[in-house]
């Protein structure tokens, strides 16, 4: 089952970013193709989800790390693709209607959380500023692949809390759009950072 404890999932988030510093430093040299480890964070939520006027949906942090491949046509343009690990998840908090509950309703919080394989292709453009430095940017189609998912309800004016479920009818695969933008720094020694 997947931590439902916010803790570590604030651990999980400051060793993303200090990993992701760490390789940074350790770039490769220029060459028309670069590999590596990619890292990423980003928010993930329901899209097309039917709410009813008594429900509405929150994002949570998506955390990703696997490998990428960059190959550069020219020193503006290339093509990236990789395979990567995200976890997502959403919530979506409602009020629950019953005679039986005091005052006659109760809120709650609908957690979801995923595990998922993800395949990105993406675009990337590199736009120079000096010799040294420059903006990038990326964008593209992905396909994820659910590995895991598991869905809770917790209830915020009661003691009552739902044991953890796995969320069933997961369609095995949905696509998703995947962007982001960073700098290339090239390095007095020859080495090219991206981040």
């Amino acid at each position: 089952m997947l931590s439902t404890n916010p803790g570590i999932m604030k651990n999980i988030l400051a060793l993303i970013l200090a990993v992701s510093a760490l390789l940074s430093l350790s770039a490769q040299e220029e060459t028309a193709f670069y590999q590596g480890v990619r890292l990423g964070l980003g928010t993930s939520d329901f899209r097309d989800f039917q709410v009813s006027p008594n429900q509405s949906v929150h994002s949570k942090i998506m955390y990703q790390g696997g490998y990428n491949a960059l190959y550069m046509f020219n020193n503006s343009v290339g093509f990236e693709s990789g395979v990567l690990v995200s976890l997502s998840g959403a919530e979506i908090s409602g009020v629950e209607s019953n005679s039986g509950f005091e005052n006659g309703e109760r809120t709650y919080r609908d957690h979801y959380r995923f595990v998922r394989l993800t395949l990105p292709f993406a675009a990337r453009g590199i736009l120079p500023i000096n010799k040294d430095f420059s903006l990038t940017g990326f964008v593209g189609p992905a396909f994820n692949f659910n590995l895991a998912a598991n869905q809770w309800r917790r209830y915020e004016n009661g003691d009552e809390e739902s044991e953890d479920e796995i969320a069933e009818n997961l369609n095995p695969l949905n696509t998703s759009v995947l962007f982001g933008f960073g700098v290339k720094i090239n390095h007095k020694d020859g080495r090219i950072i991206m981040l």
